[in-house]
């Protein structure tokens, strides 16, 4: 089975400390005041396991992500170091296949950073909710100053570099209402992947109140009418948007919502490895960084109890969905929601979400064939 022999992705967070102070952020109770970072004997050798894992099936697509519990390029020397080591091991292991990315806030991205980032082959996948107004309401600095000039400021110097950015955009009840201006503002950015609009949760329960998903699912589906109506072609689609219009015209299903419990592996500052980052900052792990370990020891955490659990045939997973046409896209939305939630009897909490943007497509698409 594929998932207990092979990691095809890795992400490190390289530190646990913010330069944010986002007014959504469900991390901040988890924050210690102490800055802790990921050690560098323990950052090579974590990268050295996963480009080992290509022996398992050279033909896999992978990806090595550097994040943060916090904010990535607040660690600046170590991540150049890891970014140049990881491109030296992708050449030594003829990773053709490997994707190095970063994650980042965006305000900290400078000319040299950027021109590392061009030097070393990485993509970079940054935080902005949108223009300034919508932006600024939540994404502050420690001293309440807006960020978003400092964002477009990072963007800037990945141009420059022709470095390649995805963007995507946290949602808040204030901030649905403008999901439109959102993504117009975002694709305007000339972004090399999809956008991305998520709605902001918690990682108490409610993780996502149901009035608040009504909020999100009425704005979302506006937009993406619209979108429909102005004849914009499907790649230029937000990506839950894309993954729906292309299974209603191509038939192409979404393989998973991720690779948790598959093929996925997170690692913490402090060399813990977990199935999700969601669970960084909590007892659900699976084992730690061990410099004696070998590749396949690194897959084997896969098959930990933790890991199993986020897989849909597990006896422990069992939450029900609504049995809908779109499972075949939403894959039953995110599983960590799900874990978190702690709900047996009750669908996942985006069902509705995913219900409604899949039949209002549909229609659509059977509208404009019955036309033709």
């Amino acid at each position: 089975m594929e998932f207990m022999f092979d990691i095809q992705e890795l992400i490190i967070l390289l530190n646990n400390y913010c330069n944010l102070c986002c007014s959504y952020c469900c991390f901040k109770e988890d924050k210690s005041e102490q800055f802790i970072e990921c050690s560098i004997k323990h950052l090579e050798k974590a990268i050295t396991l996963f480009f080992e894992c290509i022996k398992f099936n050279p033909k896999s697509q992978r990806v090595l992500c550097f994040n943060a519990d916090g904010e990535t390029l607040l660690s600046k020397k170590l991540l150049v170091n890891g970014i140049k080591f990881a491109a030296k091991l992708k050449k030594k292991f003829h990773g053709k296949n490997v994707i190095l990315a970063i994650v980042t806030n965006g305000t900290l991205i400078d000319h040299y950073l950027a021109s590392q980032f061009f030097r070393f082959g990485v993509s970079v996948t940054i935080s902005i909710d949108g223009n300034a107004f919508t932006h600024d309401q939540h994404r502050v600095d420690k001293n309440n100053f807006p960020t978003h000039g400092k964002v477009i400021n990072g963007i800037y110097h990945l141009k420059k570099f022709k470095v390649p950015f995805s963007v995507r955009a946290v949602i808040t009840p204030e901030t649905a209402l403008h999901i439109p201006e959102t993504y117009n503002f975002l694709k305007k950015l000339h972004p090399s992947r999809l956008v991305k609009l998520r709605p902001v949760r918690k990682k108490q329960y409610p993780l996502l109140p149901e009035k608040w998903v009504e909020v999100f699912t009425k704005n979302y589906t506006k937009c993406i009418k619209t979108l429909l109506l102005n004849g914009v072609d499907i790649s230029e689609f937000p990506d839950d948007a894309y993954y729906f219009a292309r299974f209603i015209t191509q038939g192409i299903p979404r393989q998973r919502y991720c690779g948790a419990g598959y093929n996925m592996l997170w690692m913490t500052p402090l060399g813990f490895f977990t199935s999700c980052g969601l669970f960084s900052n909590t007892d659900k792990i699976l084992g730690h960084i061990d410099m004696l370990s070998s590749a396949k020891d690194l897959c084997n955490l896969l098959e930990k109890p933790f890991a199993s659990i986020f897989r849909s045939n597990s006896p422990q997973f069992n939450e029900p969905c609504m049995s809908c046409f779109w499972v075949d896209v939403c894959n039953g939305g995110c599983p960590a929601l799900k874990i978190l939630s702690q709900k047996t009897r009750e669908p996942p909490l985006l069902c509705e979400y995913y219900s409604t943007l899949g039949t209002m497509m549909e229609s659509f698409y059977n509208l404009i064939n019955f036309r033709r």
